[in-house]
């Protein structure tokens, strides 16, 4: 949560993260921190990104993604028509001129413009490896030559990247055990805050951190809805302007390179508060656990695990995170769906021990800590809902109504481009569904044509596949992600509605423009009886449609006369 000095400067060393382990914002700060120069390079499944530091500062990102080529981002933009693009890449490739001096050779942009887009397209492509939550980032130091002498300010960056882009689990999980802590504002944030240039309520947020408060005192005065305030504060924090208040007596004086500063440790009181494990009991249920680490703080952190020790804990930490997205409370917490009350509450407090953020303070188990933390997080929340009857109750019918895993998707070939326009080191990838990918360039609107086709079919497993390949490209497009919602509610509706709208609120943060997220959870809404939740919905598709598409008016005239009956 509050990166220390130490840990950005080893993250910055490292050749190869894993992003379970370390999530791209902080990777990206790290490297900033240290004034790296070089490239790094993102691989997930059949996907490849290479981004190009100079001084810390991301320059230039390919990748072999079609949607990500800049003729494509034109047209996405509405800056050109899709014909008008394909015309100029044509001349681009044709006489192996870049595609942008043709733009201003042809009076279609001047210089300026021309360089604002590529910036805008930079920060885009950029802004999918936010959403990554697993892949492998290498590093490889040294110059790398770039087209566009392009820069980004990489505090506003991250910020904007975490206030939009991270998956809502991880800032849960990097917020959740701090429920009760105090937040200060670093000493020196008006400095750090240079290249920020803050928003309004960042500005308000910044100025109510000037007091130490908690987040349930930050809530009214900074008027920000809790999961916005939450971004904010860990974005806030992975810059070093947010800090414990527990901090502030041992930076008087001190250099920033002198920062002794610790990591929050999860308070055991507040609105939110889990119950605190009990000490170790021996043969509790549950899965192996990690020795404890019985030694005073002080020593913990000067010495740590010995190095074959530490590296197992972090291996079993990448381990279990790599397996949360795909586990049920009773999977994660390894109980029956017949234990008793207090045999899940004895998983639980083996679980909470075993990832417990507070034994990753060690330099040698930093690296595992943000995924700690996150399973930590997981842990208290499959607990909360186990220990409710009626929760537990739909978690047992989602389990015995899951429907039975399907085959692999069979990827469509886009069509071949010229060598010039594919991006460095894109090569023929097979992904870990054993799927085939047989061009340089991966095109998410390959996928999700032929997913509208197979759900019109009521192809429904089918499509899902698709739609879910399609947003994994491109995951800032709303419309691939609510398809894909909407599939997984036709497949399951008694038991996937609520889940489904919880990814219909995501996909409508991250692209407030889409439509169809609005329409799919005003139809989800409605099936589950949310009516006043439907109208909303609905209301904000229709203002998006305007007066000439009526699907969203349709829909609100029949929600009316439901709610009558």
């Amino acid at each position: 949560m509050f990166p220390l000095p130490a840990h950005l400067r080893e993250l910055a060393s490292l050749s190869s993260v894993r992003l379970a382990d370390t999530p791209f914002p902080l990777l990206l700060v790290a490297h900033h921190a240290a004034e790296s120069t070089g490239l790094l390079v993102a691989r997930r499944g059949p996907i490849e990104k290479r981004v190009v530091l100079d001084h810390g500062v991301p320059v230039d990102c390919r990748s072999n993604l079609a949607h990500e080529t800049f003729s494509r981002f034109l047209a996405a933009s509405g800056r050109l028509t899709a014909t008008e693009a394909n015309t100029v890449l044509a001349q681009s490739v044709a006489r192996g001129v870049l595609l942008g001096e043709i733009l201003v050779a042809e009076g279609r942009m001047d210089a300026t413009e021309l360089h604002r887009l590529l910036q805008q397209s930079l920060a885009r492509k950029l802004f999918d490896l936010f959403t990554w939550r697993d892949g492998e980032i290498t590093f490889e130091s040294g110059t790398f030559t770039s087209a566009a002498a392009l820069k980004v300010k990489v505090a506003r960056l991250v910020l904007t990247g975490v206030e939009r882009f991270v998956p809502q689990e991880t800032i849960d999980g990097a917020i959740a055990p701090l429920a009760g802590s105090l937040f200060a504002l670093h000493p020196d944030a008006a400095k750090r805050a240079e290249e920020l240039r803050p928003s309004e309520s960042e500005r308000k947020l910044l100025a109510a951190l000037a007091q130490p408060r908690r987040l349930e005192e930050l809530l009214p005065v900074s008027a920000l809805p809790l999961a916005e305030l939450s971004r904010a504060i860990w974005g806030l924090a992975l810059l070093g302007l947010v800090i414990p208040a527990d901090r502030l007596a041992n930076l008087a004086g001190r250099s920033p390179a002198e920062d002794p500063s610790t990591a929050a440790t999860p308070a055991t009181t507040g609105p939110t508060a889990v119950p605190a494990p009990p000490p170790a009991t021996e043969g509790a249920p549950g899965a192996a656990e990690l020795p404890a680490l019985d030694v005073p703080r002080a020593a913990r952190e000067a010495s740590g695990p010995a190095t074959e020790e530490a590296a197992r804990i972090r291996q079993q930490v990448a381990t279990a995170f790599e397996k949360l997205r795909h586990q049920d409370p009773y999977d994660l917490l390894a109980a029956s769906e017949t234990a008793t009350g207090e045999e899940i509450r004895a998983h639980y407090f083996r679980f909470a021990r075993q990832f417990a953020p507070w034994r990753f303070e060690s330099p040698e188990l930093h690296s595992a800590a943000t995924a700690a933390e996150e399973l930590f997080a997981a842990g208290a929340l499959a607990f909360a809902r186990l220990s409710d009857a009626k929760e537990r109750a739909t978690l047992l019918l989602a389990r015995r109504s899951a429907p039975a895993p399907s085959p692999p998707p069979v990827v469509a070939s886009s069509p071949a481009l010229p060598p010039a326009l594919s991006s460095p080191g894109a090569v023929h990838r097979t992904s870990a569904a054993s799927f085939r990918i047989e061009t340089d360039l991966l095109d998410p609107e390959v996928q999700y044509k032929k997913g509208r086709a197979l759900k019109d079919g009521q192809r429904w497993s089918q499509a899902l596949q698709q739609f879910t390949f399609a947003a994994d490209c491109d995951p800032q497009n709303g419309a691939y992600r609510a398809e894909a919602a909407h599939c997984r509610f036709l497949l399951a509706p008694t038991t996937m509605g609520v889940q489904a709208l919880e990814e219909l609120r995501e996909a409508q943060r991250i692209d407030p423009e889409a439509i169809t997220p609005y329409l799919y959870a005003g139809e989800i809404a409605a099936e589950l009886g949310r009516f006043e939740e439907a109208e909303t919905y609905l209301r904000s598709a229709a203002r998006r449609l305007g007066p000439t598409d009526r699907r969203a008016l349709d829909a609100l005239r029949n929600l009316a006369k439901r709610r009558k009956k």
